[in-house]
């Protein structure tokens, strides 16, 4: 049973495709796509566009905007009623 399992796994791996460096996103790279949809939440809010910022933290990556801080932005303008 265990030679059965040993065997299963390697092929398992030898049939796996072979990764290359420019198809695994680097670290900074995924750290400047979220300061970017950071960015782009902050400007929502600026323009009064809370809907779209409401929407667009809800929807945001990791988690990144659903925190208890974004949701005391919201709690500020009047605007979001409307």
């Amino acid at each position: 049973m265990m030679m059965m399992m040993m065997t299963m796994m390697m092929m398992l791996l030898l049939d796996r495709q072979p990764v290359y460096a420019e198809q695994v996103q680097p670290v900074d790279t995924e750290a400047e796509s979220l300061l970017q949809y950071i960015a782009t939440f902050n400007e929502l809010m600026t323009a009064g566009k809370y809907k779209q910022a409401a929407t667009h933290a809800a929807n945001s990556p990791n988690g990144v905007l659903r925190t208890s801080a974004t949701f005391q932005r919201f709690k500020g303008p009047s605007q979001l009623l409307h």
